[in-house]
């Protein structure tokens, strides 16, 4: 008797586990499927400045998003930036402007909640939370970067220019004619012969015959 009762009381926590965790499984996690990045990614220190925060979903199921807030790294509380019920759809993207910000300087770290669900699964609302970081101009963060890009470049420039010359250098060598051979020691040079006219009177002047003798005398 015993025996039965410990096997009825196992299968009663088995069908309770189950109906437990059977809701978990049909839940969509949807924030592993969304990426949040904030443009522009670089700010000029103690400019006020608004910033766009773009969040893609790259998952199967659209998306309703309640409410995004965002937080820079120099702030000590959120920054709600939309209260609007938003459908992004799969594989597409939405965008949210922040209000205006002044940031005193170096890397910041931006810190965006999304509250929302996924559009399959409506009882599975949560808030995901994405990191992400812009970085000051004239720190030597982004510009800094940008002069190195530019430096880097015009050396690699340099090196094609003076790696085509070489090549039309070398192929133009390879293209003249060479020159007479030198002489070979212990033999004189050896020259052409000179002219020689042809026999018989200049141009223009009749042939003469051989020269006429004097008579003889008696």
């Amino acid at each position: 008797m015993n025996a039965r009762v410990r096997a009825v009381l196992a299968a009663s926590l088995v069908v309770a586990s189950l109906a437990f965790l059977a809701p978990g499984a049909r839940a969509i996690n949807w924030c592993p499927n969304v990426t949040v990045t904030v443009e522009p990614p670089f700010y000029t220190t103690n400019i006020p400045s608004t910033y766009t925060v773009l969040v893609v979903n790259s998952g199967s199921s659209d998306l309703n998003i309640t409410q995004v807030a965002v937080r820079f790294s120099s702030e000590t509380s959120d920054r709600i930036i939309s209260t609007a019920n938003v459908t992004i759809s799969a594989s597409g993207s939405e965008s949210f402007t922040t209000p205006q910000v002044t940031l005193s300087g170096g890397s910041v770290t931006v810190t965006t909640k999304l509250d929302g669900y996924a559009v399959t699964d409506p009882a599975d609302a949560r808030q995901c939370t994405k990191t992400s970081s812009i970085q000051t101009i004239d720190t030597g963060g982004f510009f800094g970067a940008a002069i190195f890009a530019i430096i880097a470049f015009a050396v690699v420039v340099v090196i094609i220019v003076i790696v085509i010359v070489v090549i039309i250098v070398v192929v133009t060598r390879k293209k003249t004619p060479p020159g007479p051979p030198p002489y070979a020691p212990g033999y004189p040079p050896q020259y052409p012969q000179p002219y020689q006219p042809p026999y018989g009177p200049p141009p223009g002047q009749p042939p003469q015959g051989p020269p006429q003798q004097p008579p003889p005398t008696r």
